[in-house]
């Protein structure tokens, strides 16, 4: 997904999925599963940074489903984005935040990423939960076209919360959030302990726990872990981010149950 670059090149042993998106460019998927380490899942970008449409997102969800492989999307999640100031004043019921210039806050927020979801993800053509991927430039404020400041925590917080139970609604499950290690501890825990979460921790061989980098929440335990975004894999001209199933875990954790 979005999150610092590994230093080294990955190959794909004990991988047991992907995430891409545009970056990954054309992929050849017939090559790509007739390797030794073809994935079991792989995740697709819907939209990035602003709302911006992902130009390889239809053909990576059309491709996956022609070739039988469990496909799944993810939404990235930008805290505010100049749309919000466009809306009209009876769109929302949200407030109007005058601290951050007039921008529609919290709950304006999250209704639009689930609508900009729904009209662009076809539940018949997947299969796994889908993702909320928050991190640092999820506060990046459109509006003044800069980092927002404190207490930009609270109200992001709040977005992602309305945004899983609007997607829970639609699914009948709890949507997966996914955040690096240092992010995820920082802002979001502890409100999202409970969700099954999928979380991104380069740079070492060991899984993220709360051992391996206090003071990740003792409670938590991850379902996917993102080990590397400089992955190789046959059939992909491009570093890819690679996953790997922990605590438990497996295909049917994040299945999604509730026919749509």
């Amino acid at each position: 997904m979005q999150v610092a670059h590994h230093l080294h090149h990955i190959p794909p042993t004990d991988m047991d999925g992907i995430d891409i998106s545009r970056h990954q460019r054309d992929i050849d998927w017939s090559v790509m599963l007739r390797g030794s380490y073809s994935p079991k899942f792989v995740y697709a970008r819907c939209m990035g940074l602003g709302l911006r449409e992902d130009v390889r997102y239809l053909e990576y969800i059309d491709s996956a489903q022609y070739h039988g492989v469990p496909i799944g999307t993810y939404l990235f999640y930008t805290n505010y984005n100049k749309n919000f100031l466009k809306l009209d004043a009876d769109t929302l019921d949200a407030e109007v935040d005058s601290t951050y210039n007039g921008v529609r806050a919290v709950s304006g927020s999250a209704l639009i990423h689930f609508l900009e979801f729904k009209e662009r993800v076809d539940r018949k053509k997947q299969n796994l939960l889908p993702v909320i991927d928050v991190e640092d430039q999820s506060v990046f404020d459109f509006s003044n076209d800069k980092l927002m400041e404190r207490p930009y925590d609270k109200y992001l917080k709040f977005n992602i919360f309305i945004l899983a139970c609007l997607l829970r609604a639609e699914y009948g499950e709890r949507p997966i959030i996914y955040s690096n290690q240092r992010f995820y501890s920082r802002f979001l825990a502890p409100t999202f302990d409970d969700f099954p979460l999928w979380i991104a921790r380069y740079r070492t061989r060991h899984e993220p726990s709360p051992k391996s980098d206090l003071p990740f929440p003792y409670a938590v335990r991850p379902i996917i872990w993102q080990f590397t975004d400089r992955g190789i894999l046959g059939g992909i001209p491009h570093y890819v981010d690679m996953d790997r199933f922990i605590n438990g875990a497996t295909m049917e954790t994040i299945r999604v149950k509730v026919k749509g």
